[in-house]
């Protein structure tokens, strides 16, 4: 799924940048009263990871090639340069045991290089290791 383009409605946008690589963050969502709610376009390459919040506190993590595990209908859209793929902002869901459906809305969505993630994940890692045996191990 290289080259894929993505897009969503955005409020805010920040950029930072963390031991030399960018982190750019959306915040989720369109002003009420615009009705052409700024709307940000993302190119999927390979440098690129994708972390997607929800409202639940689930968190998923995607890069170009497991995106379409979060958003099936991906590998159906055109890969025409021209079109963007237009994710939903919120996930259908069920509840087994008492029979609710609901949503889950997308509230953030960050876009990390690969050297950050590769060290956020291990960082991640080492300290939920610290939390379940309440001690601390070293990188």
């Amino acid at each position: 799924m290289t080259n894929q383009v993505i897009k969503f409605p955005i409020k805010e946008k920040h950029t930072d940048t963390v031991n030399g690589a960018t982190v750019t963050t959306y915040h989720i969502g369109s002003d009420a009263r615009d009705s052409a709610s700024a709307h940000a376009e993302i190119s999927l390459d390979t440098k690129e990871y994708l972390q997607f919040v929800y409202e639940d506190g689930t968190t998923w993590f995607s890069d170009s090639e497991t995106i379409h595990e979060l958003f099936p209908e991906i590998k159906n859209a055109k890969r025409d340069a021209d079109t963007a793929f237009e994710i939903p902002i919120y996930l259908e869901t069920s509840s087994d045991n008492r029979g609710f459906f609901g949503q889950i809305i997308l509230k953030i969505v960050k876009v990390f290089t690969k050297p950050i993630v590769g060290r956020t994940v291990k960082k991640i890692a080492i300290d939920l290791e610290n939390k379940h045996l309440n001690f601390k191990l070293t990188e």
